[in-house]
């Protein structure tokens, strides 16, 4: 167990890293975090707005990628929305059945998928923290086995990214893509958002007739549709983790400025039925994406403050 925030102990705020026998684990990683990847990467079977687990792809592009979609709204003068999604425990609630199929269709052997999936199903597990190793135990086989690929396995990063190319795309062929044409070019551009692991923001852009109320059902649809197809993996989304912002112009004098007050309510429905508000920030409010403190307005005050809070730190 190791902490996820410095001197933070709290049990729910550890992060359980499982410690694979070595060759196993280099033998997971090399047939799927490898040669896996590297034939969808060959045929171009990722979408564009996978960042995460790929070569030459890094958080960074994410927090830029975001900002200039963000400008586009400014410059276009249109109504939209971005709302952070977080899933929970990606890693840990993958569904074998689902990804043994997904990845059978990417060209991994079946052998190797029943070898990785098959031990896991009959792991036992202890628990290590600084105090020392548990006596007591979980796991073994059961009738209903585990789930889940295991933080620290070699090929949990490449699952993933296999489930959230298949969750990306039924998610366009629902129709929830905002298209937006540059100018000079008039290339047509269709965006849903952009994913790195289990951080995930979907954008909408209004059109030029678009209300904030029809941008804001857009939205609802969305992150609906969003929560079915991940929860169809094992995954789901955490509520207290998930916000948005609303991006609604006003004009005064001939000058347009985003609102800084803006109606509108979304919200998740839990595997239970209920319905849970996610949470309205402001468009200044800076939320923190892959390690990047942003708001809707496009000032970097908020991180240029973290950064030189780091450095007197150091």
């Amino acid at each position: 167990m190791l902490e996820k925030i410095e001197n933070v102990i709290r049990v729910d705020k550890l992060r359980a890293i499982l410690l694979m026998e070595a060759d196993f684990n280099f033998i997971n990683k090399l047939v799927f975090g490898h040669k896996m990847v590297k034939q969808c990467e060959q045929f171009s079977r990722f979408p564009e707005e996978l960042y995460g687990s790929r070569n030459n792809h890094s958080a960074v592009e994410v927090g830029v990628n975001r900002r200039l979609t963000l400008e586009t709204l400014k410059q276009k003068r249109r109504n939209g929305a971005i709302a952070g999604v977080d899933a929970a425990q990606c890693y840990d609630r993958i569904v074998h059945s689902l990804a043994i199929l997904l990845c059978r269709n990417e060209g991994a052997p079946i052998s190797s998928l029943l070898l990785m999936f098959g031990a896991i199903q009959s792991m036992e597990f202890f628990i290590r923290t600084t105090f020392g190793e548990s006596t007591n135990s979980y796991g073994g086989i059961q009738t209903v086995p585990f789930q889940g690929s295991c933080q620290g396995n070699g090929a949990s990063p490449a699952l993933w990214l296999v489930l959230s190319m298949y969750i990306v795309l039924l998610y366009k062929e629902a129709g929830h893509v905002s298209n937006c044409k540059t100018a000079y070019s008039e290339i047509v551009m269709g965006l849903m958002g952009f994913l790195f692991v289990d951080d995930t923001d979907l954008v909408i852009i209004g059109d030029s007739d678009h209300s904030m109320d029809t941008v804001t059902t857009k939205l609802q649809n969305a992150i609906l549709c969003w929560n079915k197809l991940l929860r169809v993996t094992g995954g789901d989304l955490r509520p207290e983790k998930c916000y948005w912002y609303p991006i609604e112009f006003e004009w005064n004098k001939g000058i347009s400025q985003i609102k800084t007050q803006t109606e509108g309510e979304v919200h998740l429905v839990t595997i239970d039925g209920k319905k849970v508000p996610i949470k309205r920030q402001p468009p200044n409010a800076a939320m923190e994406a892959v390690g990047i403190w942003q708001d809707a307005t496009g000032s970097n005050t908020k991180q240029l403050d973290v950064l030189l809070d780091n450095i007197i730190k150091i």
